[in-house]
């Protein structure tokens, strides 16, 4: 195991910077194994194999609770940050909605959210061909969860109001590693993130009114979750749990495939035709799912790209991760972007490669190197859902649209709730022949 000085030099400097890159570079130096991150008033473990995933993840996760402070303080309790017997309740009351969704209502309202999408960004191009697809991605798979699961309509929301999302999520992603003094409450930073959390919550509030309304009596799944909580700050959590959890990490995903795509024209090609193919002419149906070379570049980009790149434990009691002793208290950060990127199991894991993926879905040992949506009984409930959205999706955007590479676009990341390119995903769009 490697100690690492977190307060001088290269590693403080991506921990203020680009936290993300840290863990890539962690991934390509030291795979594999875990690592201490000195930051003087703690050490935290950073884990980068599949056995300490499986002993925190399943073996024994009532023991590594989450740890989501800073997320907690702003949005309050969710199932996101709760544990226990409060997150069964609140699993409980927000899962059904979720699960109750029809397969053939996600895939049409899917075809029509990413179809405007698609628009938007074609309509951007006409002035200028290089386009930044994410505000146009994000309002597509904010649209579909509000629509299909709380029952209501994002159409009318403030233009920024995205970016006041990112605002706080990235401020709670940096302090959740408590590794920056200068974001203590009363600083510069906090005093952004709270006028941004106003504007968000009268946002969300109006919403909430809106979703009561409109389901009162009409939808029993929409009026159990809208009495079943004990007060406004706990819906206000859940539903900013639903809404954050349901639409970031697969708009990050997508964007992160059209940036992928966008130097694969071939592959575009490909996709398009499997699409025709597919569905003949005929309404798009759960048989376009069947593409192996679809699923083989979701699960390249889920490796390359992971939406949530680290999950951050807390142990509840003494136990061993790895053969390493952990202390009641002590944090641990389960490293995804160094499961996935570990050599020791993935040949030139830096590249992208959809051969990895002979038959689409990872079998056998690729199941246990590959945690897109975590694992265990905490991972991510809205798996089924992203994974009949994100295909409809790309094909939907595919069908109009024809994306090449812009110029180099560095690679620097930026992670709130998701990781996302720092910059946004640029590409040039253009009409699909």
């Amino acid at each position: 195991m490697k100690e690492l000085d977190a307060r001088v030099g290269l590693v403080a400097q991506l921990l203020r910077t680009d936290v993300c890159a840290l863990f890539y570079r962690l991934a390509q130096e030291l795979p594999g194994q875990q690592v201490v991150l000195n930051l003087g008033r703690e050490k935290l473990l950073v884990c980068q194999d599949r056995h300490s995933a499986q002993t925190i993840l399943r073996e024994n996760p009532d023991n590594f609770h989450k740890h989501f402070a800073a997320f907690t303080t702003f949005f309050g309790s969710s199932r996101l940050t709760a544990d226990g017997d409060t997150w069964r309740k609140l699993h409980q009351i927000g899962q059904p909605l979720i699960a109750s969704v029809e397969s053939a209502d996600l895939i049409r309202e899917t075809e029509i959210q990413y179809a405007r999408a698609a628009s938007g960004i074609l309509e951007t191009a006409g002035n200028n061909p290089v386009v930044t697809i994410d505000r146009f991605i994000d309002h597509a798979a904010a649209s579909l969860v509000m629509k299909k699961v709380l029952g209501v309509d994002i159409s009318d929301i403030p233009s920024d109001f995205f970016d006041k999302i990112r605002t706080i999520l990235s401020y709670c992603g940096k302090a959740s590693m408590n590794y920056d003094l200068s974001l203590q409450p009363g600083s510069e930073e906090w005093v952004r993130v709270e006028s941004a959390l106003a504007e968000i919550k009268s946002t969300i509030s109006a919403l909430m009114a809106e979703g009561r309304k409109a389901t009162r009596g009409r939808n029993p799944r929409l009026d159990a979750f809208y009495s079943a909580l004990s007060s406004d700050s706990d819906l206000f959590g859940e539903f900013c749990a639903l809404l954050f959890a349901g639409f970031d990490t697969t708009s990050s995903t997508l964007c992160w495939m059209v940036m992928l795509l966008a130097s694969k024209p071939q592959l575009q090609l490909q996709l398009r035709r499997e699409r025709r193919e597919i569905t003949d002419g005929k309404e798009l149906s759960n048989s376009s799912l069947n593409s192996k070379t679809m699923m083989a570049l979701i699960n390249e980009t889920f490796r390359l790209f992971p939406a949530v790149p680290i999950l951050s434990r807390v142990a509840v009691g003494e136990a061993h991760v790895g053969g390493t002793r952990i202390r009641p208290g002590q944090k641990v950060l389960l490293s995804i972007i160094g499961l996935h990127h570990d050599r020791n199991f993935w040949s030139m894991p830096e590249k992208m490669d959809i051969g990895r993926f002979p038959h689409g879905d990872p079998i056998g040992e690729l199941r246990k190197h590959l945690l897109p949506f975590s694992a265990g009984p905490r991972m991510c409930g809205g798996s089924k859902f992203a994974m009949l959205e994100i295909p409809i999706a790309i094909a939907a955007l595919l069908d109009k649209i024809q994306f090449d590479a812009a110029e180099q676009q560095p690679i620097a990341f930026h992670w709130g709730a998701s990781m996302r390119h720092r910059d946004g995903i640029k590409v040039v769009a253009s009409h699909a022949g």
